[in-house]
């Protein structure tokens, strides 16, 4: 069956016919790797990949079904590196001292940077919320995310820029509620 993949005109109707062929053994191996929450997605990465690749496949059918399972299993050990990532930043906020500011501006404050911190992608978040909220340095914030010093540099560099006209649109929203509200300066 795997074989009618091999040498047609359309590349496409060639990849379809194969992840049809091989998509349920595939499904299965994850599903037994990381569970039902995470087998659909190392699943279609494992397929976006092999697209990608999709002209450097192995000659033969039986080999091209491993070399599939082969993507996949990188998948698996990407997504445990992840997790792992995710534990270690967990600890390593759950470590640090409880500072509870009794100033409710200061915790409306800190509502506010979180929800700007929520605009930016998984990876600039967790560099930049390490560095600037948990007070961990570069190399530190790098080696509880398994990335170098200048990969967390880049990244905080890159998402406070992102940040800043986030932060001047609530910096301006806030105060003109402010205003409206009668709590401003002026009052």
């Amino acid at each position: 069956m795997l074989d009618r993949f091999r040498h047609g005109p359309d590349p496409w109707a060639e990849f379809e016919e194969f992840a049809r062929c091989v998509y349920s053994g595939l499904h299965g191996y994850v599903l037994r790797q990381v569970g039902p929450n995470d087998v659909d997605d190392v699943v279609s990465e494992a397929f976006t990949v092999a697209w990608d690749r999709w002209n450097d496949r192995p000659p033969t059918a039986d080999r091209c079904r491993a070399w599939a399972f082969g993507i996949a299993h990188n998948k698996i050990l990407e997504l445990h590196r992840a997790h792992a990532r995710e534990h270690r930043v967990t600890a390593a906020v759950a470590a640090q001292p409880l500072c509870v500011s009794a100033a409710v501006e200061d915790v409306v404050a800190t509502g506010r940077v979180l929800r700007l911190l929520s605009e930016l992608p998984v990876h600039e978040r967790a560099s930049v919320y390490l560095v600037t909220i948990c007070g961990f340095t570069l190399a530190e914030a790098g080696e509880i995310l398994g990335h170098p010093t200048s990969t967390i540099s880049a990244r905080v560099t890159r998402a406070l820029q992102r940040l800043r006209p986030l932060a001047h649109a609530e910096v301006a929203l806030v105060g003109a509620q402010m205003e409206g509200s009668g709590r401003g300066c002026g009052r």
